[in-house]
């Protein structure tokens, strides 16, 4: 009878010991979703972080590039005017 009741003992000591891994696993599978639930929302934000980097140093450039074209366009402007001006001239002196 004791070679019974100790192995009943022995076989309640391993379900409760099952239940606590149960309980274990659940309880590092709850605490893996939430870690990969933080992980996700910071990669998030540091794509978002990376987007806008990116965009300011696109709109950066592209005001560079507005300003280089404005000053080509005034010069061109200016050099045309100039060329226009001694067209004119030779124009009117070739007909002399």
């Amino acid at each position: 009878m004791q070679v019974i009741d100790s192995k009943d003992e022995t076989c309640k000591a391993a379900k409760d010991e099952q239940i606590n891994l149960e309980n274990f696993r659940y309880m590092l599978d709850q605490k893996i979703k939430m870690l990969q639930n933080e992980k996700s929302q910071i990669l998030t934000k540091i794509t978002e972080k990376e987007v806008d980097k990116s965009f300011k140093a696109v709109k950066i450039k592209y005001n560079v590039f507005r300003k280089i074209l404005k000053i080509c366009s005034m010069n061109l402007s200016k050099n045309l005017g100039k060329t226009k001006a001694n067209s004119r001239i030779i124009k009117d002196n070739w007909w002399r």
